[in-house]
């Protein structure tokens, strides 16, 4: 199986994270979306493709000459994903459900 390699570059550290992997651009997205959900400016962030692994024969490749790295863009589904996330899991439902069953 193929997976993509990425990584978040952070604009203003001038510096990326750790390398993550997901079989493509929207489970991608969906890993950019819980690790940065409470990030005051998410334009700071670049979600960047920086590779491909191979599980079958355990290569990766990262070759500029097939256009790597290159940003992937997440901002636009970001916000989306974010209001869903918001109108499923408002924080006053959680807490009241919390709160009932520490009544019980």
């Amino acid at each position: 199986m193929k997976f993509n390699l990425y990584t978040i570059f952070d604009r203003i550290a001038e510096e990326s994270g750790d390398i993550f992997q997901a079989v493509n651009h929207e489970v991608a997205r969906r890993a950019v979306f819980l690790a940065l959900k409470d990030v005051i400016s998410i334009d700071d962030y670049d979600l960047v493709c920086v590779g491909h692994y191979d599980t079958s024969t355990m290569l990766i490749r990262a070759d500029e000459s097939e256009g790597y790295p290159y940003r992937v863009d997440f901002i636009e589904r970001y916000f989306k994903m974010k209001d869903e996330y918001s109108s499923r899991f408002d924080p006053e439902d959680i807490q009241r459900e919390v709160d009932s069953e520490v009544a019980i």
